[in-house]
């Protein structure tokens, strides 16, 4: 008898670095042609509407950054990935969504303020 071992390929961190991009970064390491696809990621605002994604970078095979014309102080954003695949094939979950909120930079920090919730 063979057990299979299933590990759930996931969104690990949402941070953001400035107010017009966003950094992901996935459990494993990707298949970049499926995570440098604008169309596998929605992000939407905290009534749901649909933020447009300008583009979509890759900083490596697990990490990418998702650039926005601007995000709103004191706001919550979801982004949901579909079709994403690890380097073995296996696809993401469709309902893997991360929830954060931008609240903001911190003058003596040279990091913002992020607060990541899950759903």
């Amino acid at each position: 008898m063979i057990k299979a071992l299933l590990i759930a390929l996931i969104i690990t961190t949402i941070s953001v670095a400035q107010q017009h991009y966003i950094r992901v970064i996935f459990s494993e390491k990707m298949q970049i042609e499926t995570i440098l696809n604008k169309n596998n990621y929605t992000l939407y605002d905290q009534s749901m509407r649909i933020v447009p994604i300008d583009k979509v970078g890759a900083v490596n095979d697990s990490i990418v950054i998702l650039f926005v014309q601007f995000l709103d102080y004191k706001t919550n954003y979801l982004v949901k990935v579909i079709n994403v695949k690890d380097l073995a094939g296996n696809y993401i979950n469709d309902k893997n969504t991360a929830w954060f909120r931008f609240d903001g930079y911190d003058t003596t920090q040279t990091k913002p303020k992020i607060k990541i919730r899950s759903k």
